[in-house]
C-alpha cells in the first residue's frame, strides 16, 4: 500500500467545489520584470536565521507559516534558529499547531528531564507521539525529530536556558473514546479549531508574560491559512470571512506579532484529498529569480520588496490580497526540487500500539480494512521519502516547465 499525498486535507482548507476558486496566474509579460527581482536578491544578504531571529527585536511572536506538513527539510531551518543562542536568549519557547494540548505535560516533563537515558528518551517520544493527534498517528517525521533535537538541545543548557514545546492543537484523548463522540468531535472542530489553538497559545503566553522569566518571546508554528490574518474572500457568490489563529493573535498582540511565509507551492483548483494539484507560485517568476540569483539561504520583510506587491497567489479563493497583506516577510529555504517529504516513525508500533492503532480506525469509522491496517502499520513504522517530482504522491506539476520559460525568456532578452 502506497501512501498517498497525506497533508491535503490540511493544506487545502477544504476546496468545496472548482467554482469557488480562482486562478490567479502570472503572465510571462505582465507585472514587474524579473530583472527587478533578481536585483532585490542580490543586493539582500540576510540569511533565513538572521531575518527570523532580527524580528524579535520589535515583535515578541513570530509565527512560522509551515509548508505541507510532513515536508522535512524546513525543520532544519526550524532546528537552526531554536539552536541559535539568540533565540535561547530572547524566547526560549515554541508554540506548535501540531499535538493536541492535552499532551503539554508530557512534553514538558520530557523536555526538562536531564536524567533518562537514550532508550528512555526515545521511548518517552514515541509515547507522545502515539497520542499526539486526534488522527490514529501523526505520521509525519518531523515533529518526531522537533522533540530529539530540542530534548538534547536542553541537555546542555541549565534549566533557566531550556527550551519550552506547548502543542496547541484542540484538546483531545482517545481515552474512552466512542465512536458517537468522536464524530461529535470531528463535527465541531472545522468551526471552532483556530480559536480554541488561539485561545489556549494567548492564556500560555499571558502566563509566561506573567511570570518571573525574563525571556518573554515565542516562536509559534503553524501550517498554512493557520498563520494568516483573517481574511474576507469570496466563494462562489458568497463572501465570507475566515478566522486564522495568525488573526486571533495580531489581534490580541497587536504590532506585535509578525508571521513568515516559506516558500512553497501553491496548491489549484481542482485539488482533492485523494489527487493534488499544484504548481509555483507566480507561475514560477520567483522560483526563476531566485534560480538566477542562485537560490540565497535568505529573509526579508515583504513591504519594500517587488515580491511585496504580487497577488496573493498562494491562497485559492478569491480576493485583493497582495503578500504584503497577509504576512510580514518571506523566507526563502532550498529551491522547490530539494524539498523532501518524509513519513514514517521507525519503533511506533509495539504490540500495545497495534491493537490501539486498529480500534482507531474503527472508532473513526473508516471502513478501512484489516489487510489495510496492517499494511498501514508496515508501511508507517519506517521512514519513507520523496520529493514533489513523485508523480504516484504528489502528482503530476508543471512548476519545473514553468521556472524554465522564465529563465529562457531572461536568456533571450540578456
Amino acid at each position: 500500500m502506497k501512501r498517498m499525498a497525506l497533508f491535503l486535507s490540511v493544506i487545502l482548507l477544504s476546496l468545496r467545489s472548482t467554482s469557488e476558486v480562482v486562478s490567479q496566474t502570472a503572465s510571462f509579460t505582465q507585472g514587474k520584470p524579473i530583472e527587478e527581482y533578481i536585483a532585490f536578491l542580490q543586493d539582500h544578504k540576510q540569511t533565513s536565521v538572521d531575518y527570523v531571529l532580527g524580528l524579535f527585536e520589535n515583535a515578541d511572536i513570530v509565527i512560522l507559516c509551515e509548508r505541507a506538513h510532513p515536508e522535512i527539510t524546513q525543520y532544519e531551518l526550524i532546528t537552526d534558529i531554536i539552536r541559535d543562542r539568540r533565540f535561547i536568549e530572547k524566547a526560549g519557547c515554541i508554540f506548535t499547531e501540531i499535538g493536541r494540548s492535552s499532551v503539554q505535560p508530557l512534553v514538558e516533563d520530557l523536555l526538562m528531564n536531564d536524567n533518562l537515558s537514550d532508550g528512555e528518551a526515545k521511548e518517552r517520544i514515541l509515547h507522545i507521539i502515539r497520542n499526539l493527534q486526534h488522527s490514529p498517528l501523526w505520521d509525519c517525521t518531523n515533529y518526531f525529530n522537533l522533540l530529539k533535537d530540542v530534548y538534547y538541545l536542553n541537555k546542555t543548557l541549565p534549566l533557566k536556558e531550556k527550551i519550552h514545546v506547548y502543542p496547541s492543537n484542540m484538546p483531545f484523548s482517545w481515552k474512552g473514546m466512542t465512536k458517537e463522540k468522536y464524530a461529535a468531535f470531528y463535527k465541531k472542530k472545522p468551526r471552532i479549531r483556530d480559536k480554541v489553538i488561539a485561545e489556549q497559545i494567548i492564556e500560555k503566553y499571558r502566563e509566561i508574560m506573567n511570570s518571573g522569566n525574563t525571556k518573554k518571546k515565542a516562536l509559534v508554528i503553524m501550517n498554512y491559512r493557520h498563520a494568516f490574518p483573517h481574511l474576507d474572500v469570496t466563494m462562489g457568490t458568497q463572501e465570507k470571512r475566515i478566522d486564522n489563529v495568525g488573526g486571533f493573535l495580531m489581534q490580541e498582540f497587536r504590532g506585535k506579532t509578525a508571521n513568515v511565509m516559506l516558500n512553497s507551492f501553491r496548491v489549484l483548483a481542482g485539488t482533492t484529498d485523494a489527487r493534488l494539484s499544484w504548481t509555483a507560485l507566480q507561475n514560477g517568476k520567483w522560483d526563476a529569480a531566485f534560480a538566477l540569483a542562485g537560490n540565497p539561504d535568505t529573509g526579508f520583510d515583504f513591504e519594500g520588496s517587488p515580491f511585496g506587491s504580487d497577488a496573493f497567489d498562494y491562497y485559492p479563493y478569491q480576493h485583493g490580497y497582495t503578500y504584503n497583506d497577509i504576512f510580514t516577510g518571506f523566507v526563502f529555504y532550498k529551491p522547490l526540487e530539494k524539498h523532501v517529504m518524509q513519513y514514517g516513525i521507525p519503533g511506533v508500533f509495539n504490540e500495545a500500539f497495534r491493537e490501539e492503532f486498529t480500534k482507531r480506525h474503527r472508532i473513526k469509522n473508516d471502513q478501512t480494512t484489516k489487510k489495510e491496517i496492517d499494511e498501514m502499520m508496515e508501511e508507517l513504522g519506517k521512514i519513507c521519502e520523496f520529493g514533489y517530482d513523485d508523480k504516484e504522491r504528489m502528482g503530476k506539476s508543471d512548476y519545473k516547465e514553468l521556472i524554465r520559460k522564465w529563465l529562457k525568456n531572461k536568456d533571450e532578452n540578456s
